[in-house]
């Protein structure tokens, strides 16, 4: 999955998530994109029910940085250095 943050520095603001649909337990690859107009690194954190599960951090404008995250069925949720989320779910699939 890909998760772009573009802080509001150039005028626009933008949180986005890019994931497959039907995602379930095992490891999936996360990755954060930085905006090449951000101010300073970007940081996500991933949580799940309520507890912080991994953390993205230090990413310099125009990089990406990925990790592998080992997922279970559930709900995550996103969250971006001003307020923003988005959330995925992991299903047990067909």
């Amino acid at each position: 999955m890909h998760v772009t943050l573009d802080d509001v520095v150039g005028g626009f603001g933008r949180f986005g998530l890019r994931s497959n649909d039907g995602l379930t337990p095992g490891v999936v690859r996360v990755e954060l994109e930085a905006d090449a107009e951000n101010a300073g690194p970007a940081a996500i954190r991933i949580m799940k029910d309520g507890a912080q599960v991994a953390t993205i951090a230090g990413v310099a404008a125009s990089t990406t940085c990925g990790i592998d995250l080992d997922v279970a069925l559930g709900t995550y949720q996103i969250l971006g250095d001003a307020d923003q989320s988005v959330e995925f779910e992991i299903t047990a699939g067909e």
